[in-house]
């Protein structure tokens, strides 16, 4: 019985140290001969309990069962009426970010929406997979993992600042698993740069860090740059407050990340880049980029080949990849409430965006769920989930189908019944 789970005793020369050996074993052997479950490491506490207390344990676990298996009968109940049946697989949801609002706001506010709708459904594989799959022989599901299924599970897709607005993308359950099939497209924004001033950020809400004239900019001068310097493949210096790793972690989470002397230039890839309106000192652009490049930064750089300087007022992304803003809804607070009973129709499957690329079968299928617990209902295992007003009313009618025979017999016996107990005292009663 040698092991690091053996609790700690006086030298087995000492007499109570004896004692106390033998009724550690004693109780190991009591209660292991009736199969009941006790590993090394709660040996020391075996000698605290008693049968009582193991017999209370495994009334407690079919007491739990039984909880269980009424959630589950009424999760079939509230299926039925919702009309969901089965929880979104793997599906996008494209939103339009308004700009002002923080992504991890939009991303609760939209989760909210979706769990609302579908809590029948996730109540429902919550306990159906718990009846039907944990602690079976040849499944492989955990606790933890049921208990995480009663929630919905929402990610954000390349999160857009506050200062944006645009297209982002939330990822409902195993769409998570599949996001670098999503993640390598192009991206198309739409800018406006103000001409004569920058920022430390390049953005509108920085600190001002550089004034220029900018009276010499044409839009001809600002064509012919662009068409230069700025289209095809380029190298551009990540910002400051980026998240690029330097030196194992992102520059923006250096203690001061203006002292970091030399940032390495990293290649990108202009696909377009178009000059939509003039009109200085602010300058409109379309631009078609990869991900790997900065649109802020580029407008910086931009202005400092026109021997100025400048910052962006504007910017929203109309495209990342095969999401477009045409298929977004409004992401506002007051808008994805209202859309609880038909955000379902705004969600997208993976194979309708990249056809093929999500082929995996569900590992735990519960489709047969509501038949599986039917069948148990007729076994007589599902008796006690009926309603008393449900069983008197099963016991009239079946009273009115057999007829007045029934209701002869019926009352024979309940005559019976009160001879029965208006009988006269045994001899034996009187004794006593």
């Amino acid at each position: 019985m040698a092991g690091s789970w053996w609790p700690a005793l006086p030298q087995a020369g000492a007499p109570f140290a004896r004692l106390l050996r033998a009724r550690i074993l004693a109780s190991w052997g009591h209660h292991y001969r009736r199969t009941l479950f006790v590993c090394g490491p709660n040996l020391k506490y075996i000698g605290n309990m008693t049968v009582h207390d193991f017999r209370k344990l495994r009334r407690a676990k079919a007491l739990e069962r039984k909880q269980q298996e009424e959630q589950l009968a009424h999760a079939i109940q509230e299926v039925r009426k919702s009309g969901i049946r089965k929880v979104p697989d793997c599906h996008f949801l494209i939103l339009d970010k308004p700009k002002g609002e923080k992504g991890g706001i939009v991303l609760n506010t939209a989760t909210r929406a979706l769990s609302s709708v579908l809590y029948p459904a996730l109540k429902f594989r919550h306990y159906a997979l718990w009846l039907k799959y944990y602690k079976k022989k040849g499944s492989t599901l955990r606790l933890y993992q049921i208990g995480s299924l009663r929630k919905l599970n929402v990610r954000i897709l390349d999160p857009l600042p506050a200062f944006a607005s645009g297209v982002i993308v939330l990822g409902i359950e195993r769409a998570n698993t599949i996001l670098e099939m999503f993640q390598g497209g192009t991206k198309e924004f739409e800018v406006e740069a103000e001409f004569g001033t920058s920022t430390n950020t390049y953005l509108q809400d920085g600190h001002v860090t550089e004034t220029r004239k900018f009276d010499h900019v044409t839009e001809e001068s600002v064509k012919q740059i662009v068409r230069e310097r700025f289209t095809g493949n380029i190298m551009q210096v990540p910002p400051r407050d980026s998240h690029v790793m330097v030196l194992g972690k992102p520059i923006c989470k250096h203690k001061y990340p203006e002292k970091i002397l030399h940032l390495e230039a990293r290649p990108g890839m202009v696909h377009s880049f178009e000059v939509t309106k003039v009109e200085l000192p602010r300058v409109c652009f379309r631009i078609e980029c990869d991900e790997r490049l900065f649109v802020r930064k580029l407008i910086h750089d931009l202005a400092h080949a026109l021997d100025t300087c400048a910052h962006v007022t504007e910017l929203r992304r109309t495209r990342w990849g095969v999401f477009k803003v045409e298929d977004a809804i409004p992401a506002t607070p007051e808008m994805l409430p209202d859309l609880d009973p038909k955000v379902l129709d705004y969600l997208k499957h993976a194979n309708a965006l990249i056809p093929g690329c999500f082929d995996v079968a569900d590992p735990y299928p519960i489709d047969d769920m509501e038949e599986y617990f039917e069948r148990k209902m007729k076994r007589g295992r599902g008796n006690r989930f009926k309603d008393a007003d449900e069983t008197d009313a099963d016991s009239m009618d079946t009273n009115e189908h057999n007829g007045p025979a029934a209701s002869e017999e019926s009352g024979e016996l309940h005559q019976k019944m009160e001879s029965a107990d208006q009988r006269e005292p045994s001899v034996s009663d009187k004794e006593q």
